[in-house]
């Protein structure tokens, strides 16, 4: 955990995949975020890559797409009432998060949050984007990330094949 201001991408990431990675992940897991300076909103894509594969990415229109398609469901259903209209936005953005989309906004907020409080707290999170940084920070935590990503088959014997 650090109270230390970390305003550059190149220092974010430089923090995941040294500072806070444990010894047996340095080297195959990688963190990737950028904003497109031609796109008009200078929006982006972030990503996290295993051994060079992207596990788990998303960008922002896929995020805003599920944001839009569940809040404009909400206000056609249950939350109809214009005083609920931010009930109803912040439900969409839950959703779209529990979807596993997120932009790279969603990271860096992510990464703010986890880097100023403890592992175990950002572990049982109920935001899904703190999972993902501190699963690999701990010797136990490759099993938690790989779990999480759907690559678990053998226990721990990866663990065993990466250390």
């Amino acid at each position: 955990m650090s109270n230390r201001r970390v305003s550059t991408w190149s220092g974010i990431r430089n923090k995941l995949e040294n500072d806070y990675l444990c010894p047996a992940l340095r080297g195959h897991i990688q963190y990737f975020a950028t904003s497109y300076s031609k796109s008009a909103d200078h929006e982006g894509r972030a990503a996290i890559r295993m051994d060079g594969v992207e596990v788990l990415r998303s960008n922002y229109y896929t995020y805003f797409e599920n944001v839009w398609t569940k809040f404009h469901h909400l206000r056609s259903t249950t939350l109809k009432d214009c005083d609920c209209a931010k009930e109803a936005i912040n439900q969409a953005h839950a959703f779209a998060l529990e979807q596993g989309t997120f932009d790279q906004k969603v990271f860096y907020e992510a990464f703010g949050i986890f880097d100023n409080q403890s592992i175990e707290k950002s572990l049982v999170s109920e935001n899904p984007p703190d999972w993902d940084l501190p699963a690999g920070t701990v010797q136990s935590g490759l099993e938690t990330l790989l779990s999480h990503l759907g690559l678990v088959q053998g226990g721990t014997a990866l663990l065993y094949e990466m250390t």
